[in-house]
């Protein structure tokens, strides 16, 4: 199906539709039909799909817009699927949903994920919620847009606690030992990141007691990886452990 509506004011980035992500609503699954979020860079919007198991139709169930110019890029759900958050590409905020039945979404919350002391431009990349869902964390890529080189220095991830009700609470930036971190992924308690610039992949490992995260540790070299997915051995028969394995644009 097509996303249609307004565009945002962003003149190179926000041409039209520019649906950047499908993510299912945890539990919304049945026999029938299963429901989906869909941020759209291009409209400002997150578009609430029905999805009929059956026919494979696709149905719009609501939308909701957010500020001019946000460019939403993608979301993370709460593992009861009461609450959302969109990394906003273009403004690099938070916002902050409620996700009642048939997945209607009430903004509750914007929150900025820049640093103050960060005078570079950025773009918001990722955002994801740690295994406990205690934590959110958001990637920044420096550079104000896809052709820009990056730094110099390195990019960081914002770190915001979860209140039980969904609210967030900033707690700062961890540096992620390369240049535009545009994908992340949680994995044997660890935080994985892939830095398009550096062609690196790094490991940030929370402390157990704490929660501070460690220095991180590069763990793979890969032309300009933008997406990272861990899968088993086979041979193990699921006692290994699993390896990263990241995307590279010019290797597909």
């Amino acid at each position: 199906m097509e996303l249609t509506g307004t565009p945002g004011p962003h003149r190179s980035d926000q041409p039209g539709p520019r649906p950047h992500q499908v993510v299912p609503i945890p539990g919304s699954a049945d026999h029938d039909s299963e429901l989906f979020l869909v941020p759209d860079k291009g409209l400002d919007v997150v578009v609430t799909l029905r999805l009929d198991v059956r026919t494979g139709a696709l149905t719009t169930l609501g939308r909701v817009r957010l500020r001019d110019g946000s460019g939403p890029r993608h979301i993370a759900l709460a593992a009861d699927g009461s609450a959302a958050y969109t990394i906003d590409e273009l403004a690099c905020t938070i916002s902050v949903f409620t996700v009642a039945a048939a997945g209607r979404l009430t903004l509750q919350a914007v929150h900025s994920a820049l640093d103050p002391d960060d005078v570079r431009d950025f773009r918001g990349a990722e955002v994801v919620l740690s295994p406990d869902g205690r934590r959110l964390l958001v990637s920044l890529r420096s550079g104000a847009g896809d052709r820009e080189p990056g730094g110099p220095g390195e990019d960081y991830v914002a770190e915001f606690a979860v209140a039980p009700g969904g609210s967030l609470t900033p707690c700062g930036w961890i540096r992620t030992g390369g240049i535009r971190p545009r994908f992340m992924a949680w994995h044997d308690g660890a935080l994985y990141v892939t830095h398009e610039r550096t062609h690196t992949v790094t490991r940030l490992r929370p402390d157990p007691a704490t929660g501070t995260f460690a220095t991180p540790t590069q763990v793979a070299a890969t032309g300009s990886p933008v997406c990272l997915v861990f899968a088993t051995d086979p041979t193990t028969t699921g006692r290994g452990a699993p390896q990263p394995a990241a995307s590279d644009p010019n290797h597909p």
